[in-house]
């Protein structure tokens, strides 16, 4: 896509979603080069559980694949180690170590010891997962067997080894799992696709306990804790029930509930919380006699997918993220610190300034500091978008207060001339779109595209739209759009074979040069599965498609060419640098993002600090001036920081000092500069030469302090030093001293860099003193001067001299690095 406008994640994100409907770190400064996040906070929360014995640890899980633990009672969250890219649908807790807790997602059941630093596998797929509070070896677990048909397991030693208890369970042919409650006598109770069974001995055998449930679809339960006696059950249409007498009975407790589609319940001291659908949060204080609306607090619309209860508090995991109450429930508040789990499907930097926009599973959000922190406007008039979540936003390239967005699902195309606090529904409703782009150079002209439809487009900033289809063959499906932000008529779009297609349909690229009038067939992309266009803003005819590989076009995509996959996952997103067609960033499924400088010919990661699931990228965009770049990930949107504060972009050692940090040399000097004129150290030079030699992520051995005089085990840069002397590459200043904040001189480095390069046995060919003109034959390191012109490393510092006595600079020494290790 183009400058201004970005795309939802189409098929993969079809998957998520289908996925939600089956489960009803301070930023680091500018220059730290690596990835850093800060939200958008909050995010599609699928459980929630508190320790039962330390009720300030609580955990939540997602959606889309990440656990979260908080220490605090859900004030504050921070993630815990992925444990696959799935939804997590249940949480369980040991009653007895609050750090030991197990999790049941779409990659299978996995235990922590640790509170979540590290999980083990335990069993495969399933959605259940339940300890006995009686017993905390004694673990329930569903599988799922295939459709909504799950097989329960039993593990009596804290899930090392598993025996199947479905028996009974599953006479109907079929049932599925949802909830699982224990009494204090250890009887076991289980909310069923067929009703609610009980069993008195740990599964072995079940008994249905469904008088007055006969048959329904039982999806929530919960039991009093101050009356195991008492309980409450929810289901899909016939709303909620209680019980009196262990489960024997029901009676239906529906008095007021807008709904009879009861999604989860939680049953606390002189209260019940029940979730209803489509979107609300009612409560009974008089055991299920009669419900009202919840307390305020919640966003307007908001699903609540889970409850949960801690010493004094309550908790709900929302479509929002999560929400916690300390006055039963009279009271919510939004409790997302840390709870980086609201995935950005869109990214939308502005044209005009460092505001950045992003669509995300809870809404849309705006940052005015480059993506360092965010902020919700009002939405008002967004509908169900913000639930269903914004899959595509696009700017108008003159107006960043105007800016069109479509849902993930449904709805239609919404439109807002004040940067997001309303909204309002454009002629094209009832619909989502894959792609949404604004025209340029004529913003009132708007394009989207329709992946079952086609290519809609409007010519009155959005109250009537029209389809354009004219040369597309009717049957096919639609995947990516794109536009050249230079010439705007000129579009691409991708196809697939749809279900009316013609036999031999395949995979197509369509271009248009009419602005939709009209489409014609383009060469070198049949086959392929396009993700995303993305055209260079500096050179229009230079155009990328990410189709598990990159594509590229040298001629505004009428032929296209294989370039090189960056990574093994494939690639689901290109950006290109505003000034260079040959500068692109892509983004990976799985493996973080790459960089290319050579048109895609060869790609390098810059994945440092994108892990588990951050590594799947969504979408990767770059600021108006390529000096940051966004990554849109299930984790939040992610900046990397391409320059230094005090390295403007007319520097001219700019490119190489960036070249550097981009490949972990340094990190700078600190606050986001890289302090350019200042002398290089000694100290300093061992970690830029070593780290030069072994890679950006290098560490070397610990320190001894007794290699050199000056230079203590904990003085600073003291096991770099020691590990540049053990190889070879110096032997200190004399004296057995180092002199480690000693300015490095022309000269010295003349020598540091020709033998971190070739190695500390090297000898350079003798010195001619015909080279430099302040450079003679019997100067000190003549030889390594002289060879390091030769190789093309310097050229001296002008007039036809060396300066050797000079020191070097932190942004000569950048240059220097760059030419000798040949840094892309």
């Amino acid at each position: 896509m183009t400058t201004g406008s970005t795309r939802s994640t189409r098929g993969t994100l079809r998957i998520l979603v289908a996925a939600f409907l089956l489960c009803s770190a301070a930023a680091l400064r500018a220059g730290s080069f690596a990835w850093t996040s800060q939200g958008p906070f909050g995010g599609s929360m699928s459980c929630l559980a508190v320790a039962p014995s330390n009720p300030s640890v609580a955990y939540s899980g997602t959606f889309f694949g990440q656990a979260f633990r908080s220490e605090d009672g859900g004030a504050t969250w921070a993630r815990t180690e992925s444990f696959g890219t799935t939804y997590v649908s249940s949480l369980a807790v040991d009653p007895v170590d609050p750090l030991t807790v197990y999790v049941a997602s779409g990659n299978g059941t996995f235990k922590s010891t640790d509170g979540g630093d590290h999980w083990t596998l335990v069993l495969s797929f399933g959605p259940l997962v339940a300890v006995d509070p009686s017993n905390r070896d004694r673990i329930y677990a569903s599988v799922r067997a295939g459709g909504p048909t799950d097989q329960l397991f039993r593990s009596d030693d804290g899930g090392e080894h598993w025996t199947e208890i479905t028996g009974t369970l599953d006479d109907s042919g079929g049932i599925g799992f949802f909830a699982l409650v224990f009494e204090t006598d250890g009887t076991v109770l289980a909310a069923t696709s067929n009703g609610v069974f009980r069993s008195t001995d740990q599964g072995t055998t079940w008994v249905p306990r469904s008088d007055g449930l006969t048959s329904l679809y039982v999806q929530a339960l919960t039991i009093d804790p101050t009356n195991d006696a008492v309980l409450y059950a929810g289901t899909d249409t016939a709303g909620a029930f209680k019980s009196t007498d262990h489960g024997f009975s029901w009676t239906p407790a529906n008095a007021g509930l807008p709904s009879a589609n009861v999604l989860h319940l939680l049953a606390a001291p002189g209260l019940v919380l029940a979730s209803v659908a489509p979107y609300a949060v009612y409560q009974s204080t008089d055991g299920g006699a009669t419900w009202t609306p919840t307390g305020s607090g919640f966003p307007d619309p908001v699903l609540a997918n889970a409850f949960a209860a801690g010493s004094g508090t309550l908790l709900t995991a929302t479509s929002k993220g999560i929400f916690l109450s300390s006055d039963a429930g009279a009271t919510w508040d939004e409790s997302n610190e840390g709870l980086s789990a609201n995935p950005g499907f869109s990214v939308a930097p502005s044209r005009n300034g460092s505001t950045v926009f992003a669509g995300t599973a809870a809404g849309f959000f705006d940052s005015v500091d480059g993506a360092r922190s965010w902020l919700a406007p009002a939405n008002e008039g967004l509908g169900n978008i913000p639930t269903n979540g914004v899959g595509s936003v696009a700017v108008d390239p003159t107006d960043d207060a105007t800016l069109y967005a479509a849902a993930t699902t449904c709805c239609g195309i919404y439109k807002t001339t004040d940067g997001g606090d309303h909204w309002s529904l454009t002629g094209l409703s009832g619909i989502f779109l894959n792609d949404l782009a604004v025209d340029t150079q004529t913003p009132s002209t708007v394009y989207g595209l329709h992946g079952l439809v086609g290519v809609y487009k409007t010519v009155d900033a959005g109250d009537v739209w029209n389809l354009m289809n004219s040369g597309i063959p009717a049957g096919v499906s639609f995947t990516a759009l794109g536009m050249d932000p230079q010439a705007p008529a000129t579009l691409y779009v991708a196809t697939q074979p749809g279900g009316g297609a013609a036999a031999d349909a395949t995979p197509q690229v369509y271009l248009s040069v009419d602005g939709a009038e009209s489409w014609n067939p383009t060469e070198g992309l049949e086959g392929a599965f396009v993700y995303e266009f993305t055209a260079a803003p500096s050179h229009s005819a230079t155009v990328y498609a990410a189709s598990g590989s990159v594509y590229a076009s040298q001629d505004s995509g009428a032929h296209w060419a294989s370039t090189s996959s960056p990574g093994s996952s494939g690639t689901y997103s290109v950006a290109v640098d505003p000034s260079d067609p040959a500068r692109i960033y892509a983004g990976t499924i799985g493996e973080g993002v790459f960089r290319s400088t050579d048109g895609g010919a060869t790609f390098h990661p810059m994945s440092a600090g994108l892990a588990g699931l951050s590594a799947f990228v969504y979408v990767v965009r770059t600021d108006a001036t390529g000096s940051i770049l966004y990554a849109g990930t299930p984790s939040g949107v992610f900046e990397y920081r391409l320059a230094f504060d005090d390295v403007p972009a007319d520097d001219p050692f700019h490119d190489a000092i960036s070249v550097i940090a981009i490949n972990g040399i340094t990190s700078g000097c600190g606050s986001g500069d890289y302090c350019p004129d200042d002398p290089l150290t000694r100290a300093q030079s061992s970690v830029f030469l070593l780290r030069s030699i072994h890679g950006g992520d290098y560490a070397p051995p610990a320190a001894t302090g007794t290699v050199f005089v000056d230079v203590p085990a904990d003085g600073f840069a003291a096991a770099w030093i020691e590990e540049l002397a053990a190889e070879g590459i110096t032997s200190g200043c004399g004296g057995g001293s180092f002199c480690p904040d000693a300015a490095v001189t022309r000269a010295e480095m003349a020598v540091f860099l020709l033998r971190a390069k070739h190695g500390p046995t090297y000898e350079p060919p003798p010195a001619t003193g015909t080279v430099f003109a302040d450079v003679p034959a019997e100067a000190f390191a003549a030889a390594w001067i002289e060879e390091l012109a030769l190789e093309g490393i310097t050229s001296g510092c002008g007039g036809g001299s060396f300066c050797p006595g000079e020191p070097t600079t932190r942004a000569q020494i950048a240059a220097l690095l760059v030419r000798t290790f040949d840094f892309p």
